[in-house]
């Protein structure tokens, strides 16, 4: 087993498809399956608004009808129990520089260069569904979870 340590996407948690649009009520409910089912990870390293791009997902399912306030209530307190017990969140200031012209090299949004920044620096594997990230994470030489 293992214990190597990964950064991980929200598409990761959120969408099994890749596609936020196509993702249901089950993968909501059960919030980071990826996250919860990575046996043999030692440490799971997330920028510190991944968080709160988890529960911006799950607002954004409840306005969609996709989630009941019920189920967010309860989804955000598992992710604020994951946290504490299984994340490490990265703290330290992002560049906005840095994040800038990762975006622009690779196209990607500011968010996602985010994720691939902190792999490459940390030299963490990431774990993204993001198809985008992805190739944009090769080309950088970022290790990916398959």
């Amino acid at each position: 087993m293992s214990h190597r340590s990964i950064s991980i996407d929200v598409s990761s948690d959120l969408t099994p498809t890749g596609s936020k649009d196509s993702v249901g009520v089950n993968d909501f409910r059960a919030l980071g399956p990826a996250t919860r089912s990575l046996a043999g990870v030692g440490q799971r390293v997330v920028p510190a608004l991944w968080h709160l791009e988890m529960n911006n997902d799950l607002v954004v399912a409840q306005r969609r009808s996709i989630l009941t306030a019920a189920d967010v209530d309860q989804a955000v307190i598992d992710l604020e129990q994951l946290v504490a017990r299984a994340v490490d969140t990265e703290s330290s200031v992002v560049s906005a520089r840095q994040s800038s012209g990762t975006a622009r090299a690779f196209q990607l949004s500011a968010y996602e260069a985010v994720y691939q920044d902190l792999a490459r620096s940390q030299r963490l594997t990431l774990a993204t569904l993001d198809d985008r990230l992805r190739a944009a994470a090769t080309q950088a030489g970022v290790s990916l979870l398959r």
